[in-house]
Formats: C-alpha cells, sequence, structure tokens
C-alpha cells in the first residue's frame, strides 16, 4: 500500500500519510464482513476467504467486461468493478493478501480505500466548497482521520502503512490544535507500533534535521530509515511484532 512522505510537524504530511481508510461499503459477494450460518448467528470470513472472494468478484467483472482492467482504465470504471466491496476486502486486494492481484489492482484499491479517509476528514472531490471547509479547520480533519483508521480491520491495522498513518494524524491534530489554539483530545493508541511512532515524531518535533520523512513509509525498513527514527530500531521491531498479533500477518510490507 502506498503512503506519501511525511514531515512530522505539518499538515500536508499528515493530510498525504493518511492513504488508508474506510467507509465500508455494503456486504457483497466479495465482501469482508459476517456471513450467516445455517443456526442464523454471524460468522467472520478468515481473511483468505476474504482475499479469494475479492480475486473471484475481479474476475466475474472481467468476465462481463470481455477483459481484464489495467493502468489506462478509467478511475469511474475502477469504482465499478470494486462495488460491492467492504474496505476489509479492499485491504486485501491493496496489500495483494495471497499474492493474487497485479499491480493495477492494488493501486486502484488503495486509491480507494485513500478516498474513504478523505470522506472521513468531510473531502468531497466532487465539492469544491468541502475542500475549503477542510482546509478552515485541520485540527479538526486530522482527529476525524484518527478516529476513522481506528475503525479498520485487525489485518489492516498490522501493517506498517496503517501504523505510519494512524501516528501522524494523531501529531498532525496535535500540533495543528495548539497553533490554533483549540483544545488538543487525547487520540492515544493502544496500538503498540502506533504510540513508537507518535512518540517519535513528537520527539522530533521542531528538530529540522530530524523532524522530515523521507521517501514512502510502507515497510519496517523505510520506517526504520526516517530520520526520527534513529536509535529506535529494536523498540520498532519489538512493538510491530506485538502489534501483529492484532491481526494476520501477511506480509511484513503492507
Amino acid at each position: 500500500m502506498m503512503i506519501s512522505g511525511q514531515s512530522a510537524a505539518s499538515t500536508a504530511v499528515a493530510v498525504k500519510s493518511a492513504k488508508i481508510s474506510a467507509d465500508a461499503r455494503t456486504n457483497g459477494a466479495a465482501s469482508g464482513g459476517p456471513s450467516t450460518s445455517a443456526g442464523g448467528s454471524a460468522v467472520r470470513k478468515d481473511f483468505a476467504t476474504v482475499a479469494k472472494d475479492a480475486r473471484a468478484a475481479l474476475d466475474a467483472v472481467y468476465q462481463q467486461r470481455g477483459k481484464t482492467m489495467d493502468m489506462h482504465t478509467s478511475g469511474k470504471d475502477w469504482e465499478a468493478a470494486f462495488q460491492g466491496m467492504d474496505r476489509r476486502a479492499l485491504y486485501a486486494v491493496a496489500s495483494n493478501a495471497g499474492g493474487q492481484f497485479s499491480k493495477d489492482e492494488q493501486g486502484a484499491a488503495d486509491f480507494l480505500m485513500g478516498k474513504q479517509v478523505e470522506q472521513a476528514q468531510g473531502i468531497d472531490s466532487a465539492n469544491p466548497a468541502s475542500i475549503a471547509a477542510f482546509q478552515g479547520n485541520l485540527a479538526n480533519a486530522m482527529k476525524a482521520g484518527a478516529k476513522f483508521l481506528d475503525s479498520v480491520s485487525d489485518e489492516e491495522k498490522q501493517s506498517v502503512t496503517w501504523a505510519m498513518s494512524r501516528a501522524s494524524m494523531q501529531h498532525g491534530h496535535e500540533v495543528l490544535a495548539e497553533r490554533d489554539g483549540q483544545p488538543v483530545e487525547n487520540l492515544d493508541s493502544d496500538n503498540p507500533l502506533v504510540k513508537v511512532i507518535k512518540a517519535a515524531l513528537s520527539a522530533a518535533k521542531g528538530d529540522p534535521g530530524r523532524e522530515q520523512s523521507e521517501g514512502r513509509v510502507d515497510s519496517l525498513e523505510s520506517l526504520k530509515s526516517q530520520p526520527w527514527a534513529k536509535g529506535l530500531e529494536a523498540q520498532i521491531d519489538q512493538a510491530h511484532r506485538a502489534s501483529a498479533k492484532q491481526g494476520s500477518l501477511l506480509d511484513s510490507k503492507v
């Protein structure tokens, strides 16, 4: 999954770092939500099944279209292809669960997840007024983003990308609220990796040589290479192992 470079103290970074998210869609055939057993009780699908169902749903779309989809496919067509998939299913595609999704499919799912985060923050690409409202209260937008990220699946929460985005949202809220004279809400996470990243970002605040993130942060390697993470490599490794227990760790790079 993708994540933009981040500045520990800038608004733009906090926004860009949140390219993951989720407004759960309806539970269709490829939904990662619960199904119903013969006895009428809800049965949660395992993540491998979610990925398998997502693969089948996309293949069905391609069969109907008479061709696959790629980088030349319009955003509208991609949205139609993923219609019916909830956030957990989108994450299965974006993270290439089971190694069965193309780069184009992964990128499209990641893009749609990013749109969900923006929607949670009040951004509607079809409504220019929403951009102005977002920019008028960035601290609140960062808070909304952090709370939205708290609602995603356990599988997504085991990823470095999610932890970086969640920590950056919280840090962005605190920095912007303090700047604008607004109350700072306690958004502390119980996720071990989020805690370590957030502490590192806060410690680097105001230090030009350490507060800027470099490149994408979407793997342990890229996380530990950040200027503000120097000296914390062992803590990051330990926190990542602890965080992975919250979900099924499929790939340490997602």
